[in-house]
């Protein structure tokens, strides 16, 4: 990165090398690498910065300066709308305030957590499960596969439902253990 000029690409690599050092119990490597402020206003490399600088700070209990980062961090993460990540550096405010003493401000913090917690509890009611989405597929599957036991497509079809639905909640395993049973029901039935 240094050869070719890319100074974005030195500063995340010097971003990188201070977490391993942080995480290794080097604080003063760290640090060092670290400097006195995020290297970049860029997208991506601030976030990290100011995440590894407040952990470094923690650890080295210089806790208001860690206290700074994370309300910086947790700036940045609410005016770019990333919900998850701004939870995550919620919580942690809450351990350095804790750590701190700052009780009062660790269950202002706590609340305002609980509440974004609350939102993308929400959210997440309204996003489609990849689990759920293929376990309906498959479902969808089995139905139209038991279906074809019968000559009466409409009769076996809302048969094979009722099958599969009382078989699945018998035996929450695999479909197929699910599938299994709805057919032999479906086959004993006829």
């Amino acid at each position: 990165w240094l050869e070719m000029g890319n100074a974005r690409g030195v500063a995340r690599v010097d971003v990188v090398r201070a977490e391993v050092s942080r995480r290794r119990g080097n604080y003063a490597g760290a640090r060092a690498v670290l400097g006195d402020g995020p290297p970049l206003q860029a997208k991506g490399l601030e976030e990290n910065w100011y995440w590894t600088a407040a952990n470094t700070a923690a650890a080295v209990e210089s806790l208001d300066e860690a206290v700074g980062h994370m309300y910086a961090l947790l700036d940045i993460l609410n005016r770019g709308g990333r919900l998850r990540e701004a939870a995550q550096a919620m919580a942690r405010l809450v351990q350095i305030l804790m750590y701190a003493g700052r009780q009062e401000e660790a269950a202002e913090v706590t609340a305002r957590l609980s509440e974004l917690m609350d939102r993308l509890t929400a959210l997440g009611k309204y996003r489609v499960n990849d689990a759920s989405q293929q376990a309906d597929e498959h479902d969808g599957r089995a139905v139209r596969q038991l279906s074809v036991v019968s000559d009466r497509a409409r009769e076996a079809a809302h048969s094979a439902v009722e099958h599969l639905q009382d078989a699945e909640s018998a035996d929450p395993g695999p479909l197929w253990y699910a599938f299994n049973q709805a057919y032999a029901y479906l086959r004993l039935g006829d």
